[in-house]
């Protein structure tokens, strides 16, 4: 490039990021503000590519910046309304439009007819977070939670339900921006009983403000859940089947009803889900010895999960006045399962690289029983009348969920595949009941200091209490009828007690710059009283509460109209979680134990992240560098006893992760591609540690010292959704995920790879809705990883249910209300008139 023409380019860039206006209004019809509502920003010369799309937020307003002088159209589309159609025309010195009102008026052609939400533009990037919407399309209907978020970008679901962001478990999920209550060891199964139709949008918060709670190391994945302002009656009722290649169809039926009067408005869902599918997991183990003997142990099993849950969600609000809200949520779920797991054991040893075999074993595993999840929410919003701008929320939730389960581990010993050896039978009955309940109350203030500038800040209360109680008995095969007694009550039953109450309080200033430069400068406090006790030995907590400061502070620079840089740093934390303390030990599978450590401390991050966002008429492309340095990283280690390999947890290194993620929404005539590549290195400290462990003989725990090895890996994760408008009205869709091996503190997880696809198709003036789907088309959607140390060396397999065949319908209906109003000011322009129909509005 010509010295001439690179000056002239920045010549013109420094032009319009100096003269670039802002565009702010509300949108609103005779009885108040509408949100949601698609705004969309056109060049007068081209009014068949968007320039800018954005939608309204809960009071009706948008705020589209660094647009540069010229002649635009803006057009606002809200559900039946007559669209409206604005010129807008910026000057260098006249670049802004402050407090415009777009007022909307019935369209009373509409109100006779269905109401169907539309498509809107699927990936919104603010400097704090990047927002999906969830439309509904071919691959997504009929699932579950937990199967759509296995298509949004940066997010991972394992086949078991472990959900990770950029690779890392240490995630928070949020429902409606508040914490969902769910623990750990309930998390897979209640977004696996909750349907996907149910959603709006998914917020990935990867480095959260202060204004939200320091846990969550990787960040926070908040589940918007539908809510609509439209006035009126109207719904949905919906079916499906879905058939496992290796399992029995299943299905889903569900109905919703929504009613507002402009006032009131009021909420409802109801559905019904059920899921049999099979599994199958396999594991090799090779275990060292002195002197050069090598034994081995093969596992094949076989699992069958049959499911079934209910899903409802009601929820009323009342817009008292234009300053005060007040509104209801509630959600629910119950669950009943019943799994099966049929194990065979081959035990030997390795001669000159051949496997003698010894002896065979089986292990039969059962279990029923219902999970429920319970969340509650009441919340107060009031504006100030005398100052635009200044309000308070005070808001409640109670979450809850639990279950009751029946276990029976059915052992014996063989003497060839098919003959039970004499007396060597065994059975351990075991009833479980598991509960949680979290109380929170929270209060967020705003305060604006000018017209540039906001002071935010909040306190917190968050109480949570974990339940987890079992008793065994054990049946033995010493006579021809089974003799019962029960088992040591130290090993056999579990009786644990977790209380953990978070006290907090946040400041956040958020404002601009020469209004290029925005930023958001924010601390947080957080006081934890953690408490546990285990009354079946006594053992209880003996720590101190602790006080920590959660730094956070988010920039943002317009270089252009349409190229942004965003840097921001937070400090973060992850608390051991209840499965990860309580030391009860798991005897599911008796060749492998598992149990938690009581002495486990929180982990501490301190995440940076630089991001850059192009948008380029309509197509949007982010590229995200980052770094994580944790420290007191908490590790499962494994370990073999008396030929039974013990898994744990421990705080036992440093790790620090860096990686570089991109992201793009294109639009390629009738193809639509969302990509994401992320691209990271790994590496987790090795060194000398002391891990605890729960003794075969006294079930008392007991400190060990073991070492671990410098372990890191260069991993990559890619997806890629392609949305295509296909002749005779089909849409469709394919999906694909990649994740390439990546390193833990004792072993590395193999690759994964999956693909979907599926087409849709309306009917009936649109009325009703058709879909067909395939999930994990090429069967490859399995779980790998490989645990070693100096002792052993271990392969494990897992696959849920392989493919799966989706058929959904759906039919909607309604009306708008139909009582008409009269236009208020500025309600000028038609649905689609020209340019010379348009009410016009200059800068000032």
């Amino acid at each position: 490039m010509k010295t001439t023409e690179f000056i002239s380019i920045l010549a013109l860039t420094l032009g319009a990021t100096a003269t670039a206006g802002n565009i702010h209004g509300t949108v609103t019809d005779a009885d108040g503000p509408l949100p949601e509502a698609d705004v969309v920003l056109y060049r007068r010369s081209d009014t068949t590519k968007a320039f800018v799309t954005e939608y309204t937020d809960m009071d009706g307003k948008f705020d589209i910046a660094n647009v540069p002088p010229g002649q635009y159209v803006l057009k606002v589309e809200f559900l039946g309304f007559k669209p409206k159609k604005m010129g807008i025309t910026l000057t260098q010195a006249k670049p802004n439009i402050k407090n415009m009102t777009v007022r909307m008026q019935d369209d009373t052609h509409m109100l006779s007819e269905v109401v169907i939400t539309g498509e809107r533009t699927a990936l919104h990037v603010d400097p704090d977070k990047k927002t999906f919407l969830v439309n509904a399309n071919a691959v997504t209907e009929g699932v579950s939670i937990s199967d759509m978020l296995r298509e949004i970008p940066t997010v991972d679901v394992d086949v078991e339900g472990n959900v990770s962001l950029r690779s890392n478990e240490s995630v928070e999920i949020y429902i409606d921006g508040k914490p969902s209550g769910m623990s750990d060891d309930s998390q897979a199964d209640i977004l696996e009983q909750l349907p996907a139709g149910s959603i709006e949008k998914v917020e990935i918060i990867t480095n959260p403000s202060s204004k939200y709670n320091a846990e969550g190391e990787a960040g926070i994945i908040n589940i918007v859940l539908k809510e609509s302002f439209r006035k009126g009656y109207y719904g949905t009722v919906n079916g499906g089947v879905n058939v496992p290649i290796d399992g029995r169809p299943g299905g889903t039926v569900g109905v919703s009803l929504n009613y507002n009067t402009g006032k009131w408005s009021f909420s409802g869902s109801l559905g019904a889900q059920r899921n049999d599918e099979n599994g199958k997991r396999k594991r090799d183990r090779l275990v060292y010895r002195d002197g050069g003997d090598t034994s081995f142990t093969h596992t094949h099993a076989k699992t069958r999960n049959q499911r079934t849950s209910e899903f409802l969600r009601l929820g009323a609000a009342v817009r008292i006045d234009t300053c005060n809200y007040l509104s209801w949520n509630a959600l629910g779920s119950l669950a009943q399962r019943k799994r099966n797991e049929d194990n065979l054991y081959t035990y030997g040893t390795l001669n000159s690289g051949q496997r003698l075999t010894q002896r065979y074993a089986t292990s039969d595993y059962e279990t029923s029983g219902d999970r429920y999840m319970l969340n509650t929410s009441l919340s107060y919003n009031h504006k100030s009348r005398r100052r635009a701008g200044e309000e308070y929320t005070i808001a409640a939730t109670v979450a809850g969920n639990g279950g009751d389960n029946e276990n029976t581990y059915d052992n014996s010993s063989l003497d060839t595949l098919r003959q039970t050896l004499p007396g060597s039978r065994n059975r351990q009955d075991e009833k479980r009941k598991q509960s949680m309940v979290n109380y929170l109350l929270q209060i967020d203030y705003t305060l604006p200091l000018s017209n540039v500038t906001k002071m935010e800040m909040g306190a917190k209360a968050d109480l949570k209490h974990d339940k987890n109680k079992s008793d065994s008995i054990y049946v033995s095969e010493g006579s021809p009828d089974f003799e019962k007694r029960h088992l040591e009550p130290r090993t056999e039953t579990n009786n644990f007690e977790m209380q953990q109450n978070i006290y907090s309080a946040y400041a956040s200033l958020t404002g601009s710059i020469m209004k290029q430069l925005k930023y958001n400068i924010g601390l947080r406090g957080e006081l934890t009283d953690m408490s546990w006790k285990q009354h079946t030995t006594g053992d209880k907590s003996s720590k101190d509460p602790y006080f920590d400061l959660f730094p956070s502070a988010f920039f943002s620079y317009a270089i252009t109209k349409s190229d942004e840089l965003q840097l921001n740093y937070t400090r973060r934390l992850q608390r051991p979680r209840m499965f990860r303390i309580n030391p009860y030990v798991n005897h599911t599978d008796s060749s492998n134990v598992r149990y938690g450590n009581p002495d486990l401390d929180p982990e501490k991050t301190h995440s940076i992240e630089l991001n850059y966002v192009k948008t380029v008429e309509g197509d949007v492309y982010t590229a995200s560098l980052y770094m994580k340095y944790t420290s007191d990283v908490v590790s499962r280690y494994s370990f073999l006893d008396g030929g039974v390999l013990n898994s744990t947890f421990a705080n036992m290194s440093k790790s620090q992760s860096e990686g570089l993620e991109l992201i793009a929404k294109n639009h390629i005539g009738i193809l639509t591609l969302t990509s994401n590549l992320n691209l990271y290195h790994y590496k987790i400290d090795g060194g000398n540690f002391t891990v605890n462990y729960v003794s075969r003989e006294t079930g008392r725990i007991m400190p060990a010292k073991v070492s671990l090895d410098e372990n890191s890996s260069l991993s990559l994760t890619a997806k890629m959704t392609a949305d295509l408008q296909l002749p005779w009205g089909l849409t469709g869709q394919v999906s694909g995920n990649y994740r390439s091996p990546v390193a833990s503190s004792q072993g590395r997880r193999h690759h994964n790879f999956s693909m979907n696809a599926g087409l849709r198709r309306a009917f009936f003036n649109k009325k009703v809705n058709a879909s067909l789907s395939v999930r994990d088309i090429f069967n490859t959607n399995k779980f790998r990883n490989n645990t070693f140390s100096d002792t052993f060396d271990q392969e494990e397999e897992f696959q849920r249910s392989g493919t799966t065949l989706y058929l959904n319908l759906s039919y909607n209906f309604g009306n708008m209300s139909s009582g008409k109003k009269k236009a208020g000011k500025g309600a000028a322009g038609s649905d689609e008139g020209s340019f010379d129909d348009m009410e016009e509005i200059g800068g000032e």
